[in-house]
């Protein structure tokens, strides 16, 4: 860009002050314009450029949403509804006698896909059981939420507590939604656990137990005698 002298036209190096052509003192107030709107030009396009930024956070923030709420939230999802095999007539036949009883997570499991399928607790589909240590009992609970298939998984120490039923303590841990631990909303997860241990068919079975314990991998069923 150069600077024309308004007396001769001779087209001048920009930081002249004096004409080169004629010595006339140059008229630099079309330049200091010409930097205004420059000026302003950028830092419109720099306001535009962080909106483009922000607005690119914000979408990218609601897909990890949606990838979270129809596939996360899901998982795991291998076992879904895959009923047991285990035989647990005569364990049940056993517990109406009031007989002490050991139970296996996978008899437990059976046992609990029949009691679900029979009683039909509300947002409940479906519940595993598996062993996580000798004294820790994890579920896999299969729910409903608006509408959708999710998963809850999470664990549980039960310990002898007489005079309630069932007759357990249960301290929940490590819950979580699909693979999302619930740092905030855990009491979802142990609230439905709650609804499974407290459904009327297993209720029925140990109002007369003495304890119940989740001890060396099994569901230990006390009764007095």
């Amino acid at each position: 860009m150069t600077l024309k002298c308004t007396k001769c036209g001779f087209e001048n190096q920009l930081g002249s002050i004096f004409c080169r052509g004629c010595g006339e003192k140059l008229d630099t107030s079309s330049l200091d314009n010409h930097e205004t709107i420059d000026m302003n030009t950028a830092r419109k396009k720099g306001h535009s450029t962080i909106a483009l930024i922000g607005l690119l956070c914000i979408l990218l923030i609601i897909a990890a949403c949606v990838v979270t709420i129809f596939f996360v939230l899901r998982s795991p999802n291998d076992t879904m509804f895959t009923q047991s095999n285990a035989d647990t007539t005569k364990i049940e036949r056993f517990m109406r006698k009031g007989k002490n009883v050991s139970i296996s997570t996978e008899e437990l499991s059976s046992m609990f896909q029949g009691f679900l399928a029979e009683d039909k607790i509300e947002g409940i589909r479906n519940v595993r059981f598996r062993k996580i240590e000798d004294d820790k009992l994890g579920f896999i609970i299969y729910a409903e939420w608006n509408g959708r298939d999710i998963v809850y998984t999470l664990s549980a120490k039960i310990t002898k507590n007489p005079g309630v039923n069932p007759p357990a303590k249960i301290e929940y841990s490590d819950q979580k939604i699909g693979y999302v631990p619930m740092l905030f909303f855990g009491g979802i997860a142990s609230s439905a656990a709650d609804k499974i241990l407290n459904n009327k068919s297993f209720k029925n079975l140990t109002k007369n137990a003495g304890s119940m314990e989740f001890k060396d991998g099994n569901l230990v069923i006390t009764y007095d005698k």
